[in-house]
């Protein structure tokens, strides 16, 4: 291929006025018309050859380039758990700085056992550990309600929102009992779901129990 390209730029070029091979000084070059059409047609297939390397360059590093953007497209983030935010709204009586500290801290774990056990645990196996014993039994009715076990076959649950505002009741400068105004937002599978309403705890010991709730959930059929 490339000896036959040679030879005709040659011929092409005797076409300028140079001289044929084998023909003398005095001699001129003439050519009927269908050899003239034959140089043209030769003359665009060479043009057409010299640019395809740069057209197939061209197209890879195009293509080359959609590569690149394939390999470095961000995959979807997966939401960060939240932590819960307790606030005392209200105290009915008297508590120090440090117990009302405790007392929360407290409060904070039991809820954190719940949203755990009940809630983020896919399937939620053991989900009323941080409910009083006699609750416990009856929400079992509620374990649609209450648990993962409503939200149907699913592969991850992430809390996206956990807030409780309290209402505190003290007697002789120790809590007796609260309830929480509470909103657990969870992401279920990148859809939103949303459980929302009242908490009633009591300390049991060095921890607190839920014996009482009041629940709605939205999001889900």
């Amino acid at each position: 291929m490339v000896v036959s390209v040679v030879k005709r730029i040659s011929v092409i070029e005797d076409r300028r006025g140079g001289l044929a091979p084998g023909q003398g000084p005095s001699t001129l070059v003439c050519m009927p018309e269908s050899s003239r059409s034959l140089f043209r047609r030769v003359r665009a297939r060479l043009a057409a050859l010299l640019l395809l390397p740069v057209l197939v360059g061209g197209l890879a590093a195009c293509s080359s380039g959609n590569d690149d953007e394939e390999k470095e497209a961000p995959q979807q983030e997966r939401p960060v758990a939240a932590s819960w935010q307790v606030d005392v709204a209200d105290l009915a009586g008297e508590l120090t700085d440090a117990k009302k500290r405790k007392m929360q801290e407290q409060i904070v774990a039991t809820l954190t056992v719940y949203v755990d056990q009940a809630l983020v645990a896919v399937p939620a196996d053991d989900p009323f550990g941080s409910f009083t014993k006699n609750l416990a039994k009856r929400a079992k009715a509620d374990r649609d309600l209450l648990t993962s076990a409503g939200l149907g076959e699913v592969e991850s649950v992430v809390p996206t929102e956990l807030t409780a505002n309290l209402s505190v009741m003290a007697r002789k400068g120790v809590p007796a009992g609260a309830t929480a105004i509470v909103r657990i937002g969870l992401d279920v599978d990148d859809t939103p779901v949303t459980l929302s309403g009242q908490l009633l705890l009591t300390p049991v010991g060095d921890q607190w129990k839920i014996f009482g709730y009041d629940l709605h959930r939205e999001g889900t059929d």
